[in-house]
């Protein structure tokens, strides 16, 4: 069985669900709103999706988790599935499905030429397939290839352009590239449009507390950790911006939540010497 939750656009979870041997499950008597639908299991990235539930509460969606891909790099970590489910996912046929997931398995085992075959396939079968643009981009970009990493992005805005996911790769792209002027932009932009990519809060937050934005930052990596609390990086740069910010208590509580979750990390002793730090100066401060 595998948990499913039903959490509110702030992150607070309404509703907790199991799949059966088929994998299927149900909610029941949701109320009308916006929610997020997190579905997490062993070897797969965290899905996440928008679901809006109107006067007809009724929704049968099929949803396909992601297998873990490209070495787990924070920087290649989206969050997979975060984008809505629409009306034009709904209706790519099931011969351009297989191909995008061929892509995605072998790009799992690092045939990224194989991957990219895949997805050029899938959109060769349906030209409409944002998410294979999108996959194609972030490979791109990994690659170094920012022209056609951009362009692949692009043309996900142009099919899907009222979601913010196609926006997260654009602006992974021109993060690679290291235009961060563009990469901030295009990561506004997704957050604007849905504030549930923790990708895009986070490297907007990250940026921001680069230009030194410490107050617009904390709120972007604030959401960031509440999107993805299984992503160490995100605990490390929000302690960063409340020491910045001179809240320090805050501070020296988010340290400590990150040694509790991941206690071997590979920065995880210099995070505790850090940590020890902090709680002598704020215990000097209160006598």
């Amino acid at each position: 069985m595998i948990r499913v939750e039903l959490q509110s656009t702030m992150g607070s979870l309404a509703m907790t669900a199991f799949t059966n041997s088929a994998g299927r499950f149900t909610l029941e008597g949701v109320p009308q709103g916006t929610y997020s639908l997190v579905i997490r299991a062993p070897g797969y990235e965290t899905g996440n999706w928008s679901i809006e539930v109107g006067y007809n509460p009724t929704l049968n969606l099929v949803l396909t988790l992601t297998p873990i891909s490209f070495g787990q790099r924070r920087e290649e970590a989206f969050a997979k599935g975060s984008e809505t489910v629409s009306v034009r996912q709904l209706r790519i046929p099931d011969r351009a499905r297989k191909e995008f997931r061929k892509g995605v398995e072998s790009a799992s085992h690092g045939q990224t030429d194989e991957a990219i075959k895949h997805w050029e396939k899938s959109i060769q079968i349906y030209p409409q397939f944002a998410e294979s643009y999108m996959e194609l981009s972030k490979v791109y970009a990994i690659r170094g290839d920012f022209d056609h990493a951009t362009d692949a992005a692009k043309r996900a805005i142009d099919i899907d352009g009222k979601d913010g996911t196609p926006y997260a790769y654009l602006g992974f792209a021109y993060l690679k590239a290291k235009d961060f002027p563009k990469a901030k932009d295009a990561f506004q932009n997704s957050v604007r449009l849905s504030d549930s990519n923790w990708f895009s809060q986070f490297w907007l937050g990250d940026l921001l507390l680069k230009q030194k934005n410490f107050e617009d930052a904390y709120p972007h990596l604030l959401r960031a950790s509440q999107l993805n609390p299984e992503e160490p990086e995100v605990y490390l740069v929000l302690y960063n911006d409340l020491v910045l910010l001179d809240r320090r208590e805050e501070a020296l509580a988010k340290i400590d939540e990150f040694l509790t979750r991941f206690p071997k990390n590979p920065v995880a002793e210099k995070a505790r010497e850090k940590r020890d730090a902090l709680a002598k100066d704020l215990g000097q401060e209160k006598h």
